[in-house]
């Protein structure tokens, strides 16, 4: 994963199961953090009919470690010039993620099927046209994720000292959005792309509340085209459930039955909210009956691609951890995510000299069925310990200085931790 950030930013710069378990926990492991899940390689095949004509079908296939797809698209030319386009495309996505479930991960696998359509409008086809734009083009898509139900689990919490079940699902979901931006050539083989985003997701939660997301965003794409039908390009997606960075190098050849393309990928996922994120990387090969002229001409070349690729290329399946644990107040629809109160540091009074000192750290978070533990203490703590309730017993050895106790407060729909500070100054 750390080697495929890397040729990401190389890239960029260069262009510009049921009941008893016999666990102990001994620590929450995160509740609804980000994961990391890398999927791949993977293995892109297409086949598309000759670009050159007024309708162009493309047939696409993913094959890869914890990763498949299916994908079809129908373009056609329209208008009395032939200048515009449309397109429709249907996908299924198959994946196997990470889920972070209260009582620990689990990869399993999920999926989900979308339909996307575009228009786009040419301004000229000419192979050196004067226009600065390439394109405009409007796109929009429907998607839906199924949920999935996993058997509750029932373990031991050493920081409860009770047995305690874990109700787990993986929420699907809906979502449809819509997008509209240019295409433009900026001359000397660069190639911008910029498309305004909007997205609405809504995740079928049963366990935690009910979580939806919309709003705006962006696309930017930055290509450069080389000689010998040789390009490069970087796209970061801004988008309202997730970001995408993304690095792709390509090239096109002719061979007596037509034109092949090769190339290789690598994206990195950051979802937002309860998303885990996501690193997938792999190699593409696609081929059309036509020949590789095409590609030295910038009008007809802009208009082949588009009209084979897809209207929509989801990457990733939308769905998330939905967990509640009810004897210990975790999720059951009244989940607030924690907050910190006061801070950034709070003060804490010097504890007895012979006995611990305790306080009350929940008045500083805010949040539903919220759990305290400890996260970090200075080498001068010599005790520190949290109920959960949030009482705190702490002693400190002050000829080594202050005293820092970091708790952190967790619930099914986030944590946040808060620093607390005694010394004998004070």
């Amino acid at each position: 994963m750390k080697l495929i950030r890397i040729f990401l930013a190389s890239v960029l710069s260069l262009i510009s199961l049921n009941g008893f378990s016999a666990i102990t926990i001994e620590h929450y492991p995160g509740v609804n953090t980000h994961l990391d899940k890398t999927v791949g390689p993977t293995a892109t095949l297409s086949a598309s009919t000759k670009h050159n004509q007024k309708n162009v079908g493309t047939v696409s296939v993913e094959l890869g470690q914890d990763n498949y797809r299916i994908s079809g698209t129908i373009a056609s030319r329209i208008g009395a010039e032939q200048n515009q386009a449309v397109k429709v495309t249907a996908e299924t996505l198959w994946q196997k993620p990470s889920f972070d479930f209260y009582t620990g991960v689990v990869n399993h696998w999920v999926h989900q099927t979308a339909i996307g359509a575009s228009y786009a409008y040419f301004p000229s086809l000419d192979c050196n046209p004067d226009s600065l734009v390439d394109f405009y083009e409007v796109n929009g898509y429907i998607s839906e994720a199924p949920s999935v139900d996993l058997a509750p689990i029932t373990v031991f919490d050493a920081n409860l000292n009770q047995n305690i079940t874990n109700f787990r699902r993986i929420a699907g979901s809906t979502a449809d959005g819509f997008a509209a931006g240019a295409h433009f050539h900026l001359g000397n083989g660069f190639n911008f792309e910029a498309l305004g985003n909007y997205d609405y997701v809504k995740y079928h939660t049963v366990n935690i509340a009910t979580l939806k997301q919309d709003g705006i965003g962006g696309t930017i794409k930055l290509r450069k085209n080389f000689v010998q039908c040789t390009s490069v390009e970087g796209e970061a997606s801004f988008r309202k459930p997730y970001t995408e960075y993304k690095a792709t190098l390509s090239h096109s050849f002719d061979t007596a039955a037509g034109q092949i393309d090769v190339g290789a990928h690598a994206s990195w996922i950051k979802g937002s909210s309860l998303l885990r994120d996501q690193t997938i990387y792999g190699a593409s090969l696609s081929f059309a009956p036509d020949k590789h002229e095409d590609c030295h001409c910038r009008g007809r070349r802009e208009l082949g691609d588009w009209m084979s690729k897809p209207a929509i290329h989801s990457p990733t399946v939308l769905t998330i951890a939905d967990n509640s644990v009810p004897n210990i107040g975790i999720g059951n629809n009244t989940c607030v995510p924690p907050t910190a109160v006061g801070g950034p540091t709070i003060a804490i009074p010097v504890p007895p000299n012979t006995n611990p000192g305790t306080f009350d750290v929940a008045p500083y978070f805010a949040g539903t069925s919220l759990i305290y533990t400890i996260q970090t203490i200075s080498a001068n703590v010599t005790t520190a310990s949290v109920s959960a309730s949030g009482i705190l017993s702490y002693d400190v050895d002050f000829t080594a200085g202050s005293g820092v106790i970091v708790i952190r407060a967790s619930n099914a729909c986030g944590q946040v931790a808060q620093i607390f500070r005694v010394d004998d100054a004070l």
